[in-house]
């Protein structure tokens, strides 16, 4: 009854948050997105006769890029009713199924070659549980792509030397609007992955952030930095994945 009613509130307290997500259409918001699916790209094998199961769909713009690389059906699940409305009308591949539900109430048991976990394991209550819960709806063989933000990001490191953060791993006040629930560096990403039963293939920077992202988009519309200088981050965080604004990892059901 108690694991109910926290699931009841986190209901609740989810299309609460979704509200506070107003740039997602912004060029770097989009970028970001376009930076992980390349990565996740690379290790989707015959992706057309596959099936998929997305957590999270925030406005839809990254469902849309799976649905073109999966064709065998693509689930989508959120736990806030505003974002799935924003993505459905985005996204009108007829692979594409929409459940509206807590990733913690997901009961499928190996139906899935690949699950796509993107900026959520920072919101969750428990994120050893979300790692169990995709285990389990995996094939064997499947795959668990994974993004989250990176506490040593560059941008979030300039905060603290400007002495806005106190440290990297404090949750900012956008963050905390966002609920965020903690942040994660290289570290802690492999560490918690490490407590699953998954085997970790590898783990990576997206691109380097080197300031906020109304910072970049401001920059971006007044024309200082376009695709040349995004390319180059992209490249940067091949390199330093240690500050990259975001950092993924991609795990095997074996």
């Amino acid at each position: 009854m108690e694991r109910k009613m926290d699931l009841n509130n986190e209901m609740l307290f989810l299309e609460q948050k979704a509200g506070t997500y107003k740039n997602t259409n912004s060029t770097i918001s989009e970028w970001s997105v376009d930076s992980y699916i390349k990565v996740y790209s690379r290790h989707i094998e015959n992706g057309k006769n596959k099936r998929g199961l997305e957590l999270g769909c925030s406005n839809g713009y990254s469902t849309q890029k799976l649905a073109d690389i999966i064709g065998g059906g693509l689930d989508v699940v959120d736990g806030s009713q505003c974002m799935l409305q924003k993505a459905s009308k985005r996204v009108k591949n007829r692979n594409v199924n929409f459940k509206y539900g807590l990733f913690e109430n997901i009961k499928e048991i190996e139906i899935y070659d690949y699950i796509f976990c993107s900026y959520v394991l920072e919101h969750v209550i428990d994120p050893d549980e979300i790692l169990k819960i995709c285990y389990r709806a995996l094939k064997k063989g499947g795959k668990l792509c994974i993004t989250v933000p990176n506490a040593k990001a560059l941008s979030r490191q300039m905060a603290v030397n400007m002495g806005l953060l106190e440290s990297v791993y404090q949750l900012t006040d956008n963050d905390i609007a966002h609920g965020h629930r903690r942040v994660f560096d290289l570290k802690l990403l492999t560490e918690t992955i490490g407590k699953s039963r998954f085997e970790l293939l590898t783990v990576g920077g997206t691109f380097v952030k080197q300031f906020a992202d109304f910072q970049l988009n401001k920059m971006i519309q007044e024309g200082i930095i376009g695709e040349q200088q995004l390319k180059g981050m992209q490249k940067l965080a091949e390199i330093y994945p240690e500050i990259s604004g975001s950092i993924y990892a991609i795990l095997l059901k074996k």
